[in-house]
Order: C-alpha cells, then structure tokens, then sequence
C-alpha cells in the first residue's frame, strides 16, 4: 500500500531508509501533485525498475480514473517515481487546458 502526506505536514530530512537487508527488493516511491502535493512516505517493495514502471503508469491511470473532477479543477497531474535513495527513475506529467469559450 502507498502512504501519502501532504506536503504541508512535516516530513522527516533524515534518510527514509537504512540498508536493504540481504536478498530483500528494492523499494519504489510515487510521490504525485494534484495541485496539492503528495509524499509517498511507505513506497513498495518490487523486484526492479520495470516493474515499479508498470505499478507508477497503472497507479497514473487510477488516479485519473477515480478523480476525473479533480483532475479538471487543477488540470495538472504529476507522478514522480523514485528509488529508494531519492533518484528520480520516472515522471509523468498531464495537462489540461480548456480553449476560451467561443462567442457567438
């Protein structure tokens, strides 16, 4: 499961992880802005890059899905998938723009 914070509550500077234990998978963050921005505080252990790809992409659509209005009042989503030490592996961005009303 993916745990989001709100960017306006503390959020700890310290690493959010220590060394990965033998044999154990990487783990994968999907930070995402919506207007309001969203610290994935748990992130998901998974067996490599493509994998957590599949999850950031599949997790975008959900987003969109679930909250189509959301989407439109802000018109931006962003989703920033992350390794565990910080490095941004993937970002996805969508806009929407409405054209000015035309006049008659």
């Amino acid at each position: 499961m993916i745990a989001l914070a709100n960017m306006d509550q503390p959020v700890l500077s310290e690493p959010r992880h220590g060394f990965r234990r033998w044999g154990s998978m990487p783990r994968y963050f999907f930070n995402t802005e919506d207007g309001v921005p969203h610290v994935d505080l748990e992130g998901a252990e998974l067996p490599d890059v493509t994998h957590a790809q599949h999850d950031a992409v599949t997790l975008f659509a959900d987003i969109l899905k679930l909250n189509p209005v959301e989407f439109l009042k802000d018109g931006r989503l962003h989703l920033s998938m992350t390794d565990e030490h910080g490095v941004v592996l993937l970002e996805m961005t969508l806009n929407a723009e409405q054209p000015p009303a035309a006049t008659s």
